[in-house]
């Protein structure tokens, strides 16, 4: 429990996951548990636990993966009719790095969560910014998206004060709201519901972490995160369908082994750059099956063994009929380089500086792991460097097309102070909006505003729902484009005045959109 381990006494010093004297007790004070609250009317599911993973160290997944076994069986023989949720915090997205995998996550619990706090996972922005308020989100869709069972945010909040204040900590927590809603990510609990800082029992009188972190203060007053979280429920409580569908993607990301716990990031970073660019997209990691998708990319591929070439061939055959796939490239090896690239490579060696990237009419700075000399190119050049060397190409593939970019876009976004605010212009994007022009999409509505992105939810074939959601710090307004023969019918939440959409701070419009004539 925050940092200690506590365990009775006869069990101390015997590791908690793998001594076979400990599992039995354990089995037996869980099946104890379970028979005891049973019938008990709140209890709507069965939780592993509070981050689990931090009890103690376990020294192989295959002890890992039993002890998951030994647990879920134990709840399962008392109470098959409710599900497990896991209650873990941080699991490797490939069994390389981590012993705590989505993928054997999966194979036990019902319901995967996540706990994703601002000040541990993306304290590089603030708070009431694009990249933190779009990283819990993004985390869901990555463990929805490999595990393929539902996820929820288990865990959020603000942890004080010395972090924001309680008006931008609602401020945040309502645009998180509305974008775990829109990106169909089921639900979240704020971390915890009451100020603790007046207690005086452990942890709380030797964690200075664990204080004024509530929805209410410790004399039970509401605080304007609570105000908000209320709002936003009977929001719900209003909305005139029984849910809301599925939103739309455009691609699937698709998550390099390798990369372990460190997955979300990737994940957040290129979410950003593709939200910012009206692109949506779906998870899944390198070695599963690959969905069907028009678009689909392999961001910032690092190593030797980022994917198999079984799973690279059959996404290649993907692009042969007609896909478009985005790479880009950390220190790796791309299996059969200057065909699917254009490029002929003469020499590599280690860089003196960042690399300037001008694309677009603009000058882009990213560090890469290397510099390289090119003997030729058969591709379309993209983008260049300072030297005139091509770093962004595109080579037709069969009917589909490779993008490919020679530097590790998503992983120096992701730590670069200031990459998504709003000041800087959101330059990092041009990558994406290359092949954003490429995209078929089944999609009628369109938002130009990096800040100001859309999700589209088709409730039945001539009714939609588009939500705006207000990523930065400030109103902000856009001019939505419909296709032809569609217009907004009703305004469920925010304002609209004909296509024209205004949303203040970290706030949502929702819409009503049908086709068809105004009756």
């Amino acid at each position: 429990m925050s940092g200690r381990l506590f365990v009775p006494s006869a069990l101390e010093g015997k590791n908690v996951y793998e001594n076979a004297e400990v599992l039995r007790w354990e089995i037996k004070f869980v099946q104890c548990f379970v028979k005891h609250f049973l019938n008990h009317p709140a209890v709507i599911a069965w939780d592993l636990g509070n981050e689990c993973e931090n009890m103690q160290n376990v020294s192989s997944r295959n002890h890992a993966f039993v002890w998951l076994c030994l647990i879920t069986n134990a709840i399962r023989a008392i109470d098959s009719t409710r599900p497990i949720v896991s209650g873990f915090a941080n699991l490797s997205a490939d069994h390389e790095n981590g012993f705590w995998t989505m993928e054997d996550h999966t194979e036990q619990v019902d319901i995967l969560t996540n706990h994703a706090y601002h000040i541990f996972e993306s304290a590089i922005d603030p708070i009431n910014s694009m990249r933190a308020i779009l990283r819990p989100v993004a985390e869901t869709l990555l463990y929805q998206g490999i595990g393929n069972k539902p996820c929820f945010l288990e865990e959020v909040g603000a942890i004080g004060y010395m972090n924001t204040s309680e008006k931008v900590e609602s401020d945040y927590y309502r645009a998180l709201l509305f974008s775990l809603w829109a990106h169909n990510c089921h639900g979240s609990l704020w971390w915890c519901a009451f100020d603790q800082g007046h207690l005086t029992q452990a942890p709380y009188d030797w964690n200075c972490i664990g204080s004024d972190y509530g929805y209410f203060r410790a004399d039970g007053s509401n605080k304007p995160v609570a105000v908000e979280s209320k709002k936003f429920m009977d929001f719900l409580s209003s909305f005139p369908f029984k849910t809301l569908s599925p939103r739309l993607c455009d691609g699937v990301c698709i998550i390099p082994n390798g990369l372990g716990t460190t997955a979300p990031v990737i994940a957040t970073n290129t979410m950003a750059l593709a939200v910012q660019c009206g692109i949506d997209l779906d998870f899944q990691s390198a070695d599963q099956v690959l969905r069907d998708a028009n678009l689909y990319l392999l961001p910032s591929i690092k190593g030797q063994r980022y994917i198999t070439r079984r799973r690279f061939l059959a996404l290649l055959e993907k692009i042969k009929e007609g896909a478009a796939l985005y790479l880009s490239a950390d220190d790796c090896f791309l299996r059969w380089f200057p065909e699917l690239t254009g490029l002929t490579v003469a020499s590599r060696e280690y860089p003196q500086g960042e690399t300037i990237v001008s694309i677009n009419d603009k000058k882009i700075p990213i560090k890469a792991p290397f510099t390289y000399t090119v003997e030729s190119v058969t591709s379309e050049v993209l983008a260049t460097d300072q030297n005139s060397t091509p770093v962004y190409v595109c080579k037709e593939y069969g009917k589909g097309k490779i993008f490919f970019l020679n530097l590790p876009l998503e992983h120096y976004v992701s730590k670069k102070c200031g990459a998504f605010h709003e000041e800087n212009a959101a330059p990092y994007s041009e990558f994406f909006k290359v092949f954003k022009r490429e995209l078929k999409s089944e999609k009628i509505a369109k938002s130009n505003h990096p800040y100001l992105p859309i999700t589209e939810h088709i409730q039945s074939g001539d009714t939609r729902i588009v939500i705006g959601i207000n990523y930065s710090a400030k109103e902000q307004e856009t001019t939505l484009a419909l296709a032809d023969g569609w217009r907004i019918d009703r305004v469920l939440y925010g304002t609209a005045e004909r296509n024209r959409i205004s949303v203040p701070r970290q706030d949502a419009v929702v819409l009503v959109v049908k086709k068809g004539e105004e009756t």
